[in-house]
This record gives structure tokens, sequence and C-alpha cells, in this order.
């Protein structure tokens, strides 16, 4: 039973292959231009992998766990780093297991299959310090799991549910003491979603149960009741074993973005969860079903924001082995307008294979695939096996091909050599002109405003007692002056009042969720720099001392 869902899977959920390198055409199909992926091979991993976690750390490619050829389990991860892989020994085997990035840069490894051929399920619990490129053995989870999926909550705890031919329920992870299961959920689910919504609450939901069934569109909620949602009926969410995280998610503040099939006519779309409403995105060109020469696309439950352009990918691949890439810009959307599409693809090469595997994104725009399922092309189309593995490592970017980027460097290299004469002109105007216009601000932007808002929400930045305009602009890649016009504009407020609001809202969850709390500790965990300034602020807000309002619960 196992092995057939592995097959399938391959073949329904995972989203990638092969490649081409260097191609220039550009083809249409059904009046849809795809654009060529380049790509350039990286040295091998050590030890050939499928069923593993790629992660992109501070710039740096890690892959851990997983399974290899024959289908055995692996006891160590990898890191590409000084043009090498180097191999760090595991303290468990993680083989379909879950990830999370914990709020410190750590990595918690949960669970997996413990026995080789993906069989069983396990307590284990691991943490990744890449700083040291080491592990650490954290707990044990609060019920042997696989195919599970975690979420890290800011204040460090972390959120567990899904299984796989085991009963599964959400469980949560409270440091130091460890793993506990928390409530019941309304359906057994493998690899389900975990989404912060408002109110401090976590929504779980998914379209596959735990024996690989198809669920109908309830939800559930950490700390509230499960819902319905009757779209979710007709559009099944697609899943991904290897489940990309909320924030990879996240469009705008508790904003996310998923790939779905309609149950009627196998169409693909993409949902928009804003909060707690799901609704279909609207975009200026259908999810085409087939790609180059009519071959029907697999679309894949994976997608990544990439945010700094505004962008999200989704990715998929046809019978013929190749890979396509969808680019999706959402600043559209947000707006209220269509979402707009470009659609690139790679095809296979006959020199050296690209495996079957998730292409994760990294900081500058590029995708790196590493290892995954081995496959065959026949006449009958692909087929692959997890007991013939992949160590193949690519670097794929969809900017065109290398030779293409450094003719452009050479003829910015040629105008920026031309126009010294003019540099130098400009370099002697006086310096009140440069500080004149480096203080004009831009006009301040819904976007940018929904971007402060998140990484309050999500990073908890107010809770710094010495948190200045400068750490906001730089944890967004502006400047201060932006940030206060912003602030300004949109909030109607100061920058000290805006972050003061948040500390009251925070302070008086606190004290609703955590009676017998004392309010010294209130203020301090709040953010404010001492007990009298807490009292002033609150009092300024509210109406109320803190006291005050704590009684009126």
């Amino acid at each position: 039973m196992r092995q057939k869902w592995i097959i399938s899977a391959a073949l329904t959920v995972m989203a990638c292959s092969p490649n081409s390198i260097g191609e220039q055409a550009l083809m249409e199909e059904d009046g849809i231009s795809f654009q060529p992926v380049s790509a350039k091979p990286l040295p091998d991993l050590s030890v050939p992998r499928g069923g593993h976690k790629t992660l992109v750390l501070d710039g740096e490619i890690t892959v851990f766990g997983g399974h290899t050829d024959g289908f055995r389990p692996l006891r160590t991860a990898e890191y590409f780093a000084d043009g090498a892989w180097h191999t760090v020994e595991m303290m468990y085997l993680h083989d379909e297991s879950a990830t999370t990035l914990l709020p410190d840069g750590k990595v918690m490894l949960l669970g997996g299959c413990p026995e080789p051929f993906g069989i069983g399920q396990s307590w284990s619990v691991e943490v990744y310090d890449r700083a040291t490129h080491s592990f650490s053995s954290s707990c044990i989870l609060d019920r042997k799991r696989t195919r599970a999926s975690a979420l890290a909550l800011p204040d460090g705890k972390v959120i567990v549910s899904g299984n796989w031919y085991a009963d599964d329920a959400i469980g949560m992870y409270q440091p130091p003491t460890g793993f506990a299961h928390v409530k019941e959920t309304s359906q057994q689910r493998a690899v389900p979603f975990l989404i912060p919504s408002a109110d401090s609450d976590v929504l779980v939901f998914g379209s596959e149960g735990t024996r690989g069934e198809v669920l109908d569109g309830q939800v559930d909620r950490l700390k509230g009741a499960s819902f319905h949602v009757p779209l979710l009926d007709q559009w099944r969410i697609l899943v991904s074993d290897m489940n990309c995280s909320a924030q990879e998610r996240q469009i705008a503040s508790y904003t996310y973005l998923f790939v779905a099939q309609n149950q009627a006519d196998s169409t693909y779309a993409l949902l928009k969860l804003d909060n707690d409403t799901f609704s279909l995105l609207e975009t200026d060109h259908p999810l085409p079903p087939n790609g180059i020469d009519a071959s029907p696309i697999i679309y894949s439950g994976f997608l990544q924001v990439n945010r700094p352009e505004r962008t999200a990918w989704i990715q998929g691949f046809d019978a013929a082995g190749r890979l396509y890439l969808v680019e999706i810009d959402y600043d559209a959307a947000l707006e209220g307008n269509a979402a707009a599409l470009k659609f690139y693809y790679l095809n296979p090469t006959e020199d050296k294979p690209i495996p079957l595997t998730i292409a994760r994104l990294t900081s500058n725009g590029e995708f790196i695939l590493a290892g995954g399922m081995g496959y065959t092309l026949s006449e009958e189309g692909l087929s692959c096996t997890n007991f013939k593995v992949c160590s193949s490592v690519y670097r794929l970017s969809t900017h065109g091909p290398e030779k293409k980027a450094l003719s452009w460097w050479w003829a910015a290299l040629f105008i920026l050599l031309a126009g010294i004469p003019l540099i130098l002109r400009l370099l002697r105007r006086p310096p009140v002109e440069t500080e004149e216009a480096e203080k004009t601000p831009e006009k301040p932007s819904t976007d940018l405003m929904s971007r402060i808002d998140a990484l309050m929400q999500e990073q908890q930045l107010f809770r710094n007692s010495r948190l200045k305009l400068s750490d906001v602009a730089a944890a967004l890649g502006t400047n201060i002056t932006y940030i206060s016009a912003c602030i300004n504009g949109q909030a109607g407020m100061s920058f000290n009042d805006y972050v003061m609001t948040y500390r009251i809202r925070y302070a008086q969850r606190l004290m609703r969720e955590n009676p017998g709390i004392k309010l010294q500790q209130v203020g301090e965990d709040a953010g404010f720099t001492n007990e009298r300034t807490f009292y002033r602020s609150f009092k300024k807000i509210t109406g109320l001392t803190p006291g005050q309002w704590k009684e009126s619960l």
C-alpha cells in the first residue's frame, strides 16, 4: 500500500523534472508563450537521495535525510559550501519528515519513516544549527508521525499535525517541556497546511487523508471550532511532501496562495486565503493544462513567494520529463486586478539526468534542484521509482542563459566607462542637493504598509524595547524616510504611536490568556522599557490602567 502511494505521488504531487541547457527559443502552445530556463550543473550530492528536504539557509543549500538507492533511509544531511558538498551525521532517520525554521534560525526535523521502503512512523525530533553544522536531540513527538507538517510560532512554540497510515491530531511543542497533545482534528490528514490567521490562531486543512483518500473542505482551528468551506469541496488544494512554510506562501498580511485542482474537470487554478476566507485568484491567463507539444502538465502543490520581486512561483512537469515554472505577479491582485502569469520550461537532457524533485527558490531569485527520484522515459511516458534515486544538482535561472547575462554585463560596463565624465561632474555637485533628494519620501504605499504590518504581526518586532525606525527599514530593505511617511500616511499616526498600539494589543492578549500573570511581566513581554511607561501608554489608549482593564475581564 505504501509503495502504491509512492509511485502515484511522484506522478501527481511532486513537481519537476529534466533539463535543456541554454535553450533560446520561445515556444507557444494554445496561445501561451513558454520561455526557456537555463540550467547549470553543480557537483553531485555525496549520496543519491529521495524523500529528503531541501532548504536554503542564509544562502547555503542544505539537504536533510531521505532515502537512497534500494529505498534505504539515510541518517545524514549535506550542505554546499566552497564548491563542494559536506556531509553531517544526523541523530535519527528522517525520511518523509516534517521541517520548520525556528525563530532563532535553527531547523527542527520531526518524525519520518524509520524503516526501509517508506514504512512506519517515528517519535524522533532533532534540531540543526547552521552556524555549527551540527544536530542536537530535542525531545520526542506527541505521537509517532510521518508525512506531518510543522509550524514554528514567534514565541518558540511549534505546532505539528498530520500522519500517514496512523492517527492524526494537533500537537504542540512548548520549550522546554516538549510536545503534548492539544486537540483532535475533524479529519485525519497527511501533510496538512498549517496557516497563521488573525487573533493568534492557526488554520489546519488539507485535501489528502492519512491513507491517500480525498478529503472535503473542512478546516480546523488550533483554538476555535472547525468550519466548512464549500469552495474546497469543488477545488482540491494540492499538497506536497516538500510542503513549503506558511511564510513562503504569504503575499500580504494573513494572505496566502495555494494551487488547486477542480474535482469536476481536473483544471488547475490558484486560490487565495485572506485570514479565514478562501477565494479563486483572478489571473490574466488560466494555468495551461498542456505544455510543449500539447503534453498535459501535472502541477505540484508547492508554491514559493519571492518578496523582493513581488512574485510567486509554482511548478509542474509533463510525461516527457519537462519541468515547468509559472511566475505569478501578485501585486496587481492585491489591488483588486488580475495577477499576471509568465510561463517557463526546461527540457530533459541525456548527458546528465535532472531528477524529479522540488526546485527550491534561492534569495537571488534562482532555483536549486538537488537529488530526487529517478525516472525513465519510454513510449508510455514517464515512470519513476524510489529504489533508484538521483544525486544530480542543478542551479536554474529564468533570467536567460549565463552568456546572455554576460553580454549585458559588458554592455553595462561600456556605458559606465563612456559616462565617467558625466559621473565626475555629478559628484562635484553640492552635497546638500543629494541629501535633499534622499529625503524626498515616496508616495505612501498600501503594499509597503501591509509589509510593515506583516513584520509586526509575524516577527513581533514591537516586543523589542529598543526598536527604531532604522530596524524596520533594514528588515524591509528600504529607508527610514519611506517607513515614516508610509505609517503617517496609511496608519495616520507616528511610528512611536504605531508601535505602542501593537504593544498594548499584545499586553491585552497576555492578560486575557494568562489571568494570573503579573503586570510587570506583561509590560516587559510587550516591549515597554519600564512599568511607568507601560501604565501611561496603556491608559492613553484604553482609558484604563492595566489593573483596571484586567479587573474588567
